[in-house]
């Protein structure tokens, strides 16, 4: 029997489609009964809601893309929100199952709203200065962030993020 992928809540992960046409199937835990399963190219099953499969038309998710899928749970139900990600960009801070290394990182227990808004801002970070890295060498301008400007951007979104209330009780 095929191992199956669990989507944890408010945890990033790593995917890649062998297929992006799901199959749909009855479902004992989905409100409308049905499912849409996936094979990923490492063999595993994944389970996924009808209606955020059809979103992959719209996405243009390739089959072999690498995709960062990240389940929330919100007021009104569980979001899943899908992220293609670039070979040479952020993919790269993580482990992709059946990639090297063979070891997997422990993913951190984010249990308060604090700690979920401090992970956001450094992410976010991290992506923003990638980009902004690929767009100062497509105009000839090279520019190099380093982990302490990476820090100082993270610091300075969470401090705003903590003004603007985000980290109170309820955020996600």
């Amino acid at each position: 029997m095929q191992e199956k992928l669990t989507i944890p809540l408010d945890s990033p992960t790593l995917v890649r489609f062998k297929s992006v046409q799901g199959r749909e199937v009855r479902s004992r835990y989905a409100k409308s009964g049905k499912e849409s399963l996936f094979t990923l190219q490492d063999g595993k099953l994944l389970y996924l809601p009808v209606q955020v499969a059809e979103h992959f038309h719209t996405a243009k998710i390739q089959p072999g893309e690498l995709v960062q899928i990240t389940k929330t749970k919100t007021e009104s139900g569980i979001h899943y929100d899908f992220k293609r990600l670039e070979e040479n960009g952020p993919a790269n801070l993580y482990v992709v199952p059946g990639s090297e290394p063979a070891h997997q990182p422990v993913k951190p227990e984010l249990t308060t709203p604090q700690s979920r808004l401090m992970a956001r801002q450094l992410i976010a970070a991290i992506e923003a200065v990638n980009a902004a890295e690929k767009f100062g060498l497509s105009i000839n301008r090279e520019v190099r962030f380093t982990s302490e400007d990476i820090r100082a951007i993270a610091i300075s979104c969470a401090i705003q993020g903590f003004r603007d209330g985000e980290a109170v009780g309820n955020a996600a």
